[in-house]
């Protein structure tokens, strides 16, 4: 018993292998489009992004409220998962139809015919990433993300040889086409190969399909209001605005998103997952919620604000002169990120709760407010768009913070204790940033100077204060470094609990 415990991941070394996976996939998915610029036409890759969006929703409807209704709920592993599996497959038949029955009206609001065809050659990889619901969720829920790793990138790599050698062949979009198909039908095999539970016979009760529905079906219309609120400002952006203002949006969106998807990727899935193992002791929960915030916000806060002074050498060096447009708008997108990435274990915590309405009320009210600032500030350019999305996306994020700390119910010194460490690393980070910007601006140096040496003043500041907390630090590190409840001792607490409760 004591060796199954002490080898079972933690939430510490979940989160690196998680963020090994994101830097994999994007890295892969960054290279992959080298090569294919070469041999295809903007018209395809623009093709290809009309039907992806219309893809991702519908998967991300269906997979992800799937997946966190089977993570959270406590025990009765094999019978959730074979509900949760005849689901994936009810679910995934559907929106495989729906897929392919959306070609002909979108190919009508895009006015691209081809659109049909493409729709329906990509509708079964739906059915795909249904199926792979239940592997991804028991890998996800135990933990497992060293052994998750390996269908995704397994998938990716694979994929992308197979699209770029299409696409030398001679596929055009359907290069494309390929790798996304290709790449959703391994990760789905390959995760059915590695993980321990079956399929057995049955469908799981009525009962627990119920509990699942009764999750998943606010989540997923969480999930589309909020994939819809971080894509409504470019479809305004780009009606109001014109492509060639939208480019420089989108560059300063894909700038300050990388790195906040980055930091996240550590504690997105791994923290949901870690809350709801532990929705039974409040109190450990509390400590591993503020935690998981706290570190999030060490690093969050010093990168980002640290970010904004020295914008204008990012992108000089990064971008280039006819890039100048994108240093205001990274100023309210800075911001928007830092506040994103804070705010996410909030989410996360309320939807291990099980408070998925919640969840998809403030998803969409936070859309309707998205389309009513973006509406109002597309009359200010591409700026108004970036500003808008930082009043939007902005309190939505603080309400998230707000509801965490309501659910958790933390005492001030404990809110303090957390709040505390990140506000030192900030201030002893930014500040130099700031200075030394100045003094190398004076000098008129470089720009490419004049960034590395603030990064450099940030980098010492932020280590000498990290430094004189190590020991506070190291503690907060340590407690994501500690084994969680398995499943036999889930399954044992729940089973207490309910012989305790009933008469």
């Amino acid at each position: 018993m004591q060796n199954r415990t002490t080898r079972r991941p933690t939430p510490f070394s979940a989160g690196g292998w998680a963020t090994a996976s994101f830097i994999i996939g994007y890295a892969v998915s960054g290279l992959l489009y080298l090569p294919l610029a070469r041999k295809l036409e903007p018209g395809d890759f623009g093709l290809y992004t009309e039907a992806s969006l219309i893809f991702s929703a519908l998967t991300i409807m269906i997979e992800t409220p799937l997946i966190r209704a089977m993570v959270r709920m406590p025990g009765r592993r094999h019978e959730v998962a074979q509900a949760t599996f005849g689901l994936s497959i009810v679910l995934g038949l559907g929106g495989m139809l729906l897929c392919g029955l959306s070609g002909w009206p979108f190919s009508l609001v895009y006015n691209e015919p081809r659109l049909v065809g493409v729709l329906w050659i990509m509708a079964p990889a739906v059915l795909a990433v249904s199926l792979g619901v239940v592997p991804h969720a028991i890998l996800i829920r135990e933990l497992e993300f060293r052994r998750r790793i390996l269908p995704e990138s397994i998938a990716i790599l694979a994929g992308a040889a197979v699209g770029i050698t299409a696409a030398f062949l001679g596929a055009g979009v359907f290069s494309l086409v390929i790798y996304a198909m290709l790449r959703a039908v391994l990760n789905t095999v390959v995760a059915w190969l590695i993980v321990r539970w079956k399929p057995g016979q049955g469908w799981g009760g009525w009962q627990t399909w119920r509990e699942v529905l009764g999750f998943g079906i606010p989540a997923s219309g969480g999930e589309l209001a909020q994939f819809a609120r971080f894509n409504v400002d470019f479809i305004i952006g780009g009606i109001r605005l014109g492509t060639d203002a939208l480019g420089v949006y989108n560059l300063g969106w894909k700038t300050t998103e990388i790195p906040a998807k980055l930091i996240n990727a550590t504690f997105d899935n791994v923290g949901y997952a870690t809350f709801a193992r532990l929705q039974t002791d409040r109190r450990y929960l509390e400590r591993v919620f503020l935690t998981a915030t706290g570190l999030l916000a060490a690093v969050t806060l010093p990168l980002f604000l640290g970010a904004i002074f020295v914008r204008q050498e990012l992108v000089d060096v990064a971008l280039g002169d006819k890039w100048a447009a994108a240093v205001e708008v990274l100023l309210p997108l800075f911001l928007l990120q830092a506040l994103w990435v804070i705010s996410h274990p909030s989410a996360g915590l309320l939807l291990a709760f099980g408070h998925s309405r919640i969840y998809a009320f403030i998803n969409g009210f936070s859309l309707v407010l998205s389309i009513v600032t973006l509406l109002i500030g597309a009359g200010f350019g591409i700026d108004g768009i970036a500003w808008a999305m930082l009043v939007s996306t902005g309190f939505t994020s603080l309400v998230w913070l707000g509801l965490g700390w309501y659910y958790c119910r933390p005492s001030g010194e404990a809110t303090w204790q957390a709040a505390r460490l990140p506000l030192y690393l900030t201030f002893s980070t930014v500040p130099p940033i700031l200075a030394a910007q100045i003094l190398t601006g004076a000098a008129h140096l470089p720009a490419i100077v004049r960034l590395a040496a603030a990064a450099l003043a940030g980098l010492v500041g932020f280590g000498i204060v990290a430094k004189l907390n190590w020991t506070e630090l190291w503690g907060d590190i340590s407690l994501l470094r500690q084994n969680l409840p398995d499943e036999i001792e889930l399954e044992e607490r729940v089973e207490a609990e309910k012989v305790i409760t009933s008469p």
